[in-house]
């Protein structure tokens, strides 16, 4: 009894999933228990026993289906993991269907309730795979990643040395050691391996930089260089002024071409050391009991490196040399680039007496380095 019974069951069960998968074929958002039409009720006896199945029952199992497939549903959005339609790695069970670690737009979401069971174990398999997308990592869809020379992360791939990068599984010898992930369904225990490579070239690296550094100041001699300037925005490189009011200030913005900071690798090592621009200026005036009216120039800058970040500042009389020290800056990057600001104005004292006048005009940055 108890087998013909469990074979009554099987095939009520069977038909139902039939039934599921039909509907999900049709893509018709269903609830499961609208697609019963029993009624009534089955009543097997045998002797003194007796096993009575209600459709209510059916009914009460559809909804528990229902529950669970909700369940799952959302259990595996809270990992990332979604089915999609028309996006994503696609599964077996539904051509149509994609699992993908980006939450899909409204109209490619799937009803839960509209799929079988084996979507969702699709589902379930793929919710450890390494997504090759970079939007999975809340990157722009389709944007290229770089690594620097350093071994960090980079959206720019603007600095010297940067490499392409492609998004990988991790593996044991990738992670940090003692750190734990699970990758593709594997948990994996991290040996810290690539972190001692980074470490070791990094130490040698630095070891022949300081050598070499070493070397340059104790035995390298000087020599100049000469880097354009231009006005910035396209302005000028000049600006003047003669009043015999006060007047001003009167100013222009100039920008050098990037400079490179050192070259510690090559046969002709190079070191830079200091730079100045070179300027043309002279400021004039006049003077007696009652007052005066005198012109004056300065020059204030500001030292970047290659990526925008301000490294360095400065301010003095356009009419004495305005050495920048870059010895003394903290440049970690291969380049920098200078900008500077050219101000002039008039300034009357008492009644005043004569013209003031002043001008600036900027020809290009001599850099200094020490070679050998």
């Amino acid at each position: 009894m108890n087998k013909k019974f469990m074979a009554l069951v099987v095939a009520s069960a069977a038909a139902f999933g039939t039934c599921m998968a039909v509907a999900a074929d049709e893509k018709v958002p269903v609830i499961s228990r609208d697609m019963l039409h029993s009624s009534g009720r089955i009543v097997y006896e045998e002797g003194d026993k007796r096993v009575e199945l209600d459709t209510q029952d059916l009914y009460r199992i559809a909804d528990r289906l229902d529950l669970f497939k909700s369940a799952v549903s959302n259990q595996l959005a809270s990992m990332g993991t979604y089915l999609a339609k028309g996006v994503g790695m696609g599964i077996q069970t539904d051509d149509t269907l994609g699992v993908t670690h980006v939450r899909p737009s409204e109209e490619q979401q799937v009803n839960p309730l509209t799929v079988d069971f084996n979507a969702l174990l699709e589902e379930i398999a793929a919710s450890q795979s390494i997504p090759d997308d970079s939007a999975a990592y809340g990157y722009e869809p389709g944007i290229t990643l770089y690594q620097t020379p350093e071994g960090a992360l980079s959206t720019t791939g603007e600095e010297a040395g940067c490499e392409e990068l492609a998004i990988r599984p991790a593996t044991a010898d990738s992670l940090s050691a003692g750190a734990a992930a699970w990758v593709d369904g594997h948990l994996l225990l991290g040996t810290g391996t690539d972190n001692q490579k980074y470490y070791e070239q990094g130490h040698g690296q630095t070891s022949e930089t300081i050598t070499n550094i070493i070397s340059l100041l104790y035995s390298g001699v000087n020599e100049t260089r000469q880097y354009a300037v231009t006005g910035k925005d396209g302005g000028s490189l000049s600006v003047s002024i003669d009043s015999k009011e006060d007047a001003g200030p009167y100013s222009i913005k100039v920008i050098s071409e990037q400079i490179p900071v050192w070259n510690l690798e090559e046969e002709e090592k190079r070191l830079l050391t200091k730079m100045q621009f070179q300027i043309d200026s002279e400021t004039g005036g006049g003077r007696d009991d009652d007052g005066a009216t005198v012109g004056t120039a300065s020059v204030s800058y500001v030292v970047y490196d290659q990526n925008g970040q301000a490294i360095g500042s400065g301010y003095g009389y356009a009419s004495e040399p305005l050495m920048i020290d870059a010895m003394a800056l903290p440049i970690t990057t291969q380049y920098i680039y200078v900008e500077a600001v050219g101000s002039v104005s008039v300034y009357k004292s008492g009644h005043g007496h004569d013209h003031g006048t002043a001008y600036i005009n900027f020809h290009n940055l001599q850099a200094t380095y020490l070679i050998n």
